[in-house]
């Protein structure tokens, strides 16, 4: 099993992207607190909630331009991991072929769970979150 560490994409004075381990949504990706411990998003100081607005409009800037997804929903969940992350999860009306593998979102319209895993190879795990890091990288040089 990867973990976040791995599948790390940038790193925010308060916030580090990550790639979902799931890729049923091409895409997804977490946003995770650097400030450790059980927190809600109620909890957060202004300037974490700042900087998350900030990073939310780069990563879908970045995922726009990489896969076009239609819309974005976020969800901000801790039941299973206490440490404050949100999902940030694109999603698409038609399919969309990566790494020659077609990802399509079978809760188009609906809410994105449940859904059935979507396991895809270690390799191209490394080549959605090094696209993703590219295109970060990218935006950031014209601010």
């Amino acid at each position: 099993m990867i973990d976040y560490e791995q599948m790390k994409i940038a790193k925010f004075n308060y916030w580090t992207l990550s790639l979902n381990q799931d890729q049923r949504y091409l895409g997804r990706t977490l946003l995770i607190a650097n400030k450790k411990g059980d927190r809600s998003l109620a909890d957060a100081e202004d300037h974490e909630i700042l900087e998350m607005r900030d990073v939310f409009v780069r990563v879908e800037n970045a995922l726009r331009n990489l896969f076009q997804p239609d819309r974005f929903n976020y969800a901000q969940l801790g039941n299973e991991w206490q440490q404050l992350h949100i999902h940030i999860i694109p999603r698409y009306n038609s399919s969309i072929k990566f790494d020659d593998i077609e990802f399509l979102d079978k809760n188009q319209g609906k809410n994105y769970a449940p859904y059935e895993k979507f396991p895809v190879s270690e390799n191209t795990m490394y080549k959605i979150r090094d696209a993703i890091k590219a295109e970060l990288d990218k935006d950031s040089t014209k601010q």
